[in-house]
């Protein structure tokens, strides 16, 4: 599957890693792969999550389009409220 990502999910890139989340376009690309678990979001949206660090999930929201997977934003979520 081919996986793009917005000028947004870019963005929170780099402000994710003034927090201290060191974050790469190929963890975005590797958690819509090959995720531990997907769930169904808002629109038919899809949300995409796999334990990032030892306290957090890394969380992609996107959407199907034909045979891509467009990233429309990404966060850290604490594993404790979704695993």
């Amino acid at each position: 599957m081919d996986v793009r990502l917005t000028q947004h999910v870019r963005n929170k890139i780099a402000e994710l890693r003034r927090y201290g989340f060191d974050l790469t376009e190929e963890d975005i690309v590797e958690t819509v792969r090959n995720p531990s678990r997907v769930l169904q979001g808002y629109s038919g949206q899809l949300i995409a999550q796999k334990p990032f660090t030892e306290k957090h999930l890394l969380r992609i929201v996107y959407e199907l389009r034909e045979e891509v997977a467009l990233c429309i934003t990404v966060y850290p979520a604490r594993r404790s409220r979704y695993e």
